[in-house]
């Protein structure tokens, strides 16, 4: 497979990110690299998930089939809502999410982008919306998401190496902001 073909198969499994720096220069991605930017962070935690699991789990193998094909159905819904309002998937926690708004626009405006976005995954998983689940289907146990969002300079590093293990970490007080946003806010809530 020729490398620009292995790229775009790539662009399904890794940020955009990484992405830009594989069509730039494809070693750079074989070294450590720390690249700072202004950006606007979004954390999306799924409420109601332990519940869920533990529900399902009482079921025979199917709870665990239907599980994952909601965690699929909902993470598939929310890159797409992401995606949509020009935001970067960058890592999948559990049931919990981080995408990041950069580039060549104002930081002001990349907030608005990632605050649209946080309101939109509101309205996804809102009582009577369910699309996650089918039109027809509301799951068995209530679900909610809490939301949380920040904004300013991200520190982001390319790390590892050894044993052909690398890492993707962001960090910075825009993370720091939207953790503490994202906990202290009441599912169904910004």
């Amino acid at each position: 497979m020729a490398s620009a073909e292995l790229i775009e198969e790539l662009s399904s499994y890794v940020p955009s990110l990484i992405v830009r720096r594989l069509r730039g220069d494809v070693s750079a991605t074989l070294t450590p690299s720390l690249e700072r930017f202004p950006a606007a962070v979004l954390f999306a935690d799924i409420s109601g998930f332990t519940a869920l699991t533990a529900y399902l789990s009482q079921r025979t193998v199917e709870g665990a089939e239907e599980l994952t094909q909601l965690l699929n159905n909902y993470f598939a819904q929310l890159v797409d809502i992401v995606t949509a309002h020009g935001g970067d998937v960058v890592k999948f926690a559990g049931d919990g999410l981080l995408a990041l708004w950069y580039g060549e626009e104002e930081l002001a405006t990349l907030t608005f982008r990632a605050v649209q976005c946080g309101l939109a995954v509101q309205m996804l998983m809102a009582p009577g919306a369910w699309s996650v689940f089918g039109a027809d289907h509301e799951p068995p146990v209530p679900l909610k998401v809490r939301v949380g969002i920040g904004s300013g300079d991200v520190t982001l590093m390319h790390l590892g190496g050894l044993r052909g293990r690398w890492e993707l970490l962001v960090i910075g007080p825009p993370l720091e902001q939207a953790g503490r946003a994202e906990a202290a806010a009441r599912s169904g809530m910004c």
